[in-house]
This record gives C-alpha cells, sequence and structure tokens, in this order.
C-alpha cells in the first residue's frame, strides 16, 4: 500500500497519545518529549498522507487513525504468538489480553464464558468496564482487544458478531414497594423513589423513564452505585429501586425477595463482541468462546 518504510514506533506512538487523551500524556507514558511525540505523529501523518489525529480535548483517533490503532495493536499480537510457538521459555509465560465490558455482562455470564479458554490458553485478562453504549470506544483506540458493547457499527479494521439480547426488569422488594410505590409505579411517585444509577454516564434508566413514563426531566432521586452487584443488594435492602438484568435477579424473584415493578416494561438492550478483523490465534479462541456462550444466555431476540 505504501512504498515509503513503515517505522512501528510511529503506530505505537499514536496509540499511546490517543489512549493518554494528549500529547503531553502520551510524551510522559513514552518518556518522550512532546516535540518529540509531536514530531512523530507529523511524521506519520506524511506517510499516509492524511490525518490521523483530531486535535480536540481529549485527542481522538481519526478513521484512518483508528485504522493504524488496530494494525499495531494486531502486530504486536501476532508478535507474541509468534515467540511463543518459537521460544519454549517465551511459552511458559501467560498471553495478555484486554476486554471491554459492560458491568453487568461482567456480573452475570462473561467469567462462565471465559474461565475454560483462559486455562486451556493461558491467558492473563484485564477487564475494562464501561457503560456498554460506549465500550467500542475501548477497542477503537486500542485500549482493549475486543469489547462487548450495545453499538451495533464497525469500526474500520474490526469485525461485529451479534450476541444477544440482554433483559432489564425494573424491581424493588416489597418494603420498598409499599414506601413509595403503593398504587404502583406513576409518574407522580417516580420522582421521590431513590432509583439507582451506575454513574454519570448510565443512560439505561433515564431510556426507561423517558420510553414507558414519558419522564424528561432528570431530576429525580437516586444513589450513584457504580457496581452489578451494588444494584441488586441495594434493592434487596430496600434503598432503591433498579433495573437489573433478569439473569442476575431471576433468583430474589423467585424466592419473593424482590418484586418486578413493571413486568409488561422491559428494557431491552441488544449486545455485540467487536473484535480486530485479523485475530492472533488467542484472541480468536477467546472470541469463539464469548460468542458461543452469549448466545446460548442471552435471549436471541
Amino acid at each position: 500500500m505504501l512504498e515509503k518504510e513503515i517505522d512501528l514506533k510511529l503506530f505505537q506512538t499514536l496509540a499511546v497519545v490517543v489512549q493518554s487523551g494528549s500529547f503531553e500524556s502520551g510524551a510522559k507514558k513514552l518518556g518522550l518529549t512532546q516535540s518529540a511525540v509531536s514530531h512523530r505523529i507529523k511524521s506519520l501523518e506524511q506517510l499516509v498522507g492524511q490525518a490521523v489525529l483530531l486535535r480536540t480535548t481529549p485527542v481522538q483517533a481519526t478513521e484512518v487513525g483508528e485504522r493504524l490503532i488496530s494494525h499495531v495493536q494486531y502486530v504486536s499480537s501476532m508478535q507474541i504468538d509468534l515467540l511463543q510457538e518459537l521460544n519454549e521459555s517465551a511459552s511458559s509465560k501467560a498471553t495478555k489480553i484486554a476486554i471491554g465490558t459492560n458491568a453487568d455482562s461482567l456480573a452475570t455470564y462473561l467469567f462462565d464464558a471465559i474461565s475454560p479458554t483462559v486455562i486451556r490458553e493461558d491467558l492473563l485478562i484485564e477487564f475494562v468496564v464501561d457503560d456498554q453504549s460506549r465500550t467500542n470506544h475501548l477497542l477503537r483506540t486500542g485500549r482493549v482487544q475486543g469489547c462487548i458493547t450495545s453499538v451495533e457499527k464497525s469500526s474500520p479494521g474490526t469485525h461485529v458478531e451479534y450476541l444477544g439480547v440482554m433483559k432489564y426488569l425494573c424491581v424493588a422488594s416489597a418494603e420498598f414497594k409499599r414506601r413509595y410505590f403503593p398504587q404502583g409505579v406513576k409518574r407522580e411517585a417516580i420522582n421521590n423513589a431513590p432509583a439507582a444509577i451506575f454513574n454519570q454516564k448510565d443512560d439505561l434508566h433515564f431510556e426507561y423513564l423517558r420510553k414507558f413514563f414519558e419522564i424528561e426531566d432528570t431530576d429525580f432521586a437516586y444513589h450513584f452505585i457504580p457496581s452489578s452487584e451494588g444494584f441488586l443488594t441495594a434493592a434487596l435492602n430496600s434503598i432503591a429501586y433498579a433495573l437489573i438484568p433478569e439473569p442476575q435477579c431471576s433468583q430474589a424473584l423467585a424466592r419473593k425477595k424482590l418484586i418486578n415493578l413493571t413486568p409488561k416494561k422491559t428494557m431491552d438492550v441488544p449486545l455485540y463482541w467487536h473484535s480486530w478483523e485479523r485475530q492472533p490465534k488467542r484472541l480468536r479462541a477467546l472470541s469463539k468462546a464469548i460468542i458461543e456462550h452469549a448466545r446460548r444466555v442471552l435471549d436471541p431476540h
């Protein structure tokens, strides 16, 4: 594609700058001066003949930049695979793979999905948790090698597989229902009933209120609980009502420790697995395990 010699250090510099969010932070991580980093990025842009970065705050990769980041991450993984195949001492070292995921997938099915492959392939996994609508950004910037996301559209150089639908039920304890929703979940009662919100990026509860109760106002009572397991605990302890994945709350519902407040109103979130188009064999094995297991446990529609 390019007649000029390609220096992978330029690609790696781009990846670090995007992951760090700025030239200054990238330079510190690389142990270089900011001007040296800037020079490398300019050299890369001259090499490919177009911009690879948007000089925003934080900096963002262009579509071309995303392809280059994907390429350098792929090359790095392939080098590790090759060394492990050629060098007996290197093959005894575990391979590190970073996965972007939403907290609910991590809390429900992801460990069951990957554990046999992690053991068989001798993998070390770094889970990077973010909202399901934002985890694909982690892959685009090279922070992770694969991600679970609610975004269907693929990024340049990546491949997408449909996993299934995560169903969220609006649940609370009987005590909480008596206290805040004695007449059922109605618009006028919602403002005073404390909800569980994961963090400031969590849009699911707001979407639920807009979709089923036509509530646009975000000025209602809520707790910030940045833990999927914490949502369930908060609901069981009667301090909040929450949208919880059906697999996570099914036991508590069956034992009548929780009540489905709105049985006909569920939030259905389609999930997808995004990974590189070209994958080293260990990532390919991990991708296959996640896809196959998720399709067994998630709702297909």
